[in-house]
């Protein structure tokens, strides 16, 4: 007659395996949850950024406009000396974010117009270019490129200041 309680080699190894699934089932549901938060918050980050690029390439404060219609993605040179920063915060912005844009010139290799934002202490930042047309005048169109930095500040209200 045995006393005391006895596993075999195998029922050692079967338990260690259950106790090895069901830490693997916990750990990938958890850690899965963690993961597809931040993917989506980052997601819905890029997708604003994308959306404020699209609206800046048809903004009136930057693009052609003939016959009262903006021409997308065609920056107007004039425009550029007299940027009105207010109007781009003011008007185009979603909460709790900031960005900055410059326009360059692909051939000449310069900066035509640019928002610049200083003293941001942001929780994340991402990059873009948009391809665009720089219009000088009817004789001169030179290929571009609008490059945007956003931000996303949520840790903190300030959103720095425009320079």
């Amino acid at each position: 007659m045995k006393k005391g309680f006895a596993l075999s080699t195998q029922e050692v190894f079967n338990v260690l395996a259950i106790i090895g699934l069901i830490i693997v089932v916990v750990y990938i549901f958890k850690g899965s949850y963690f993961d597809m938060t931040v993917f989506v918050e980052g997601s819905e980050d890029m997708r604003r950024m994308i959306a404020l690029g699209n609206i800046l390439l048809s903004s009136p404060e930057l693009v052609v406009v003939e016959d009262g219609r903006n021409i997308r993605g065609v920056i107007d040179a004039s425009k550029l000396t007299n940027l009105n920063r207010d109007v781009f915060y003011q008007e185009i912005i979603y909460p709790g974010t900031a960005y900055e844009f410059e326009i360059k010139d692909i051939v000449d290799g310069t900066t035509v117009g640019s928002i610049t934002v200083s003293n941001i202490q942001a929780d994340a930042a991402y990059e873009k270019k948009f391809p665009l047309t720089i219009k000088y005048s009817d004789d001169k169109i030179n290929p571009g490129v609008l490059e945007l930095k956003y931000y996303v500040v949520k840790t903190t209200t300030t959103t720095g200041q425009i320079t």
